[in-house]
């Protein structure tokens, strides 16, 4: 039989997981003592959160103004939809009504 999984990586067996249990703790208590630095890209998300106080000020701004003000003010360039997700999620911006149909 065929697999059908998108996923072309094989899983490791339990057996396999097993053997490394022991090596996998010692690393992760590296890392919550803060001895091992585990690193992750930057998201757009990651540079809003800085200025999030300042972004709260502009609220019920048109996002394409505030997008403007952040390439101006900051030379920050975020796309308009990836915005106005992070100002309703993260920042309590309303959301627009949806048009309902008749």
């Amino acid at each position: 039989m065929k697999n059908l999984s998108k996923s072309h990586e094989k899983l490791p067996s339990n057996e396999q997981i097993l053997a490394k249990k022991a090596e996998f703790r010692a690393f992760a208590e590296q890392v919550a003592k803060g001895e091992i630095q585990i690193y992750r890209k930057e998201t757009i998300a990651d540079k809003l959160r800085l200025v999030k106080e300042e972004l709260i000020l502009l609220k019920g701004i048109p996002y394409s103004n505030i997008k403007a003000i952040l390439k101006d003010q900051l030379n920050m360039a975020v796309g308009e939809d990836t915005l106005r997700q992070f100002c309703q999620q993260e920042l309590g911006f309303d959301k627009k009504p949806s048009k309902q149909t008749a």
